[in-house]
């Protein structure tokens, strides 16, 4: 046996090659597995997602458009994406929405990209019942509605909706997020106490102002199940005005009576959610906060919306004509008083 140190030097060298082929092969054969199930699972997707009626339907609807209209370019990839994310619960609810017709934080910040509004998906999504599932994707659509119509202060204000009659438990957006980015996974489910039961698929939380007013009304008012708060400009205009909303467009007649809660400073006090059960009764749909905003509810979540939407619109009418003289505005609510009477028989209107 040779033990010069060239030979030392060479038996060292061919064993550490031997242990770096060794280390190599296992790599090898690792990364080979890893890839193998990998590959697997994409080939169970795709099976999956062949296997359902509704993509095949509407991806023979898109081929068959191609065909017909000879374009075969750039549409084409963007309408598979669409379709294929949809995923299998899915439904019919819509991922995206046309264009908005104002301005809003979010479309400076998100450009003409959209996030689809119901990503529930996968194990994470068997925890919610089909009810639950639901709703949280009507709450979304709700969201990026809003953020359509430009109703949005970047991060801020909310909309609730109680996830059941039986239980005081309610979804309420992650706070940091625009409402462009609210989707049905990332909603927060907390009870009447502020404890969080699901975080969603964030790490951001609720925001406190709006915990206190929503909270309170879902606890104030059992016959409610949605509730939007909103800071519109022609909102906030009227909610400075000492007469209020007046009866002078058919929008303010059709959200019938109208609660007002003086403004006490952003809602951080546990103490004013008794407040604002009285100021709002037991009936009323709507209710403006002084030098603040607007707040609609509705026992369902398209009826908040329809509330909202008439109230923005009223709003909007009063402020267009503030030019005109109080004098003329009054001689019609002169006019209308007997009618303003009967439609709001039995309920609180303030503003009379």
């Amino acid at each position: 046996m040779d033990d010069s140190p060239v030979a030392q030097a060479e038996a060292s060298f061919l064993s550490a090659t031997e242990a770096e082929k060794k280390r190599r092969s296992v790599n090898y054969e690792r990364k080979r597995r890893e890839y193998g199930l990998e590959l697997l699972k994409k080939r169970q997707k795709v099976t999956t997602i062949l296997g359902n009626e509704q993509f095949r339907a509407e991806l023979e609807e898109i081929l068959k458009g191609q065909l017909e209209s000879g374009d075969n370019h750039s549409r084409k990839p963007r309408q598979f994406h669409d379709i294929s994310e949809r995923g299998l619960d899915r439904g019919s609810v819509v991922n995206k929405l046309p264009p908005r017709r104002k301005s809003s934080y979010s479309r400076v910040a998100m450009g003409s990209n959209v996030i689809p509004i119901n990503d529930l998906r996968g194990v994470d999504a068997s925890k919610y019942t089909v009810a639950e599932k639901q709703l949280r994707c009507k709450l979304a659509s709700l969201y990026r509605l809003l953020d359509w119509h430009g109703w949005v202060q970047s991060i801020y204000n909310h909309i609730t909706v109680k996830v059941c009659k039986e239980k005081e438990v309610f979804l309420v957006n992650a706070f940091g997020l625009l409402y462009s980015e609210i989707t049905a996974s990332n909603l927060v489910k907390v009870d009447l106490a502020g404890n969080v039961l699901d975080p969603g698929t964030t790490q951001l939380s609720f925001n406190q102002a709006g915990y206190v007013l929503h909270s309170a009304i879902h606890e104030g008012r059992p016959d409610v199940q949605c509730v939007i708060h909103v800071h519109t400009a022609a909102g906030v205009a009227v909610s400075t005005m000492m007469c209020g909303l007046l009866p002078i467009s058919q929008e303010a007649f059709t959200i019938g009576g109208i609660s007002y809660h003086d403004y006490e400073g952003i809602f951080v006090d546990q103490q004013e959610k008794a407040k604002i059960i009285e100021s709002l009764g037991p009936t009323n749909m709507v209710m403006i906060l002084r030098n603040h905003g607007l707040v609609t509810l509705g026992s369902t979540v398209e009826e908040a919306f329809d509330y909202l939407y008439n109230l923005v619109l009223a709003c909007e009418a009063q402020v267009y004509i503030s030019v005109l003289l109080f004098t003329e505005i009054f001689l019609l609510l002169k006019s209308f008083a007997g009618s303003r009477s009967k439609l709001w028989a039995g309920k609180s209107d303030p503003s009379v």
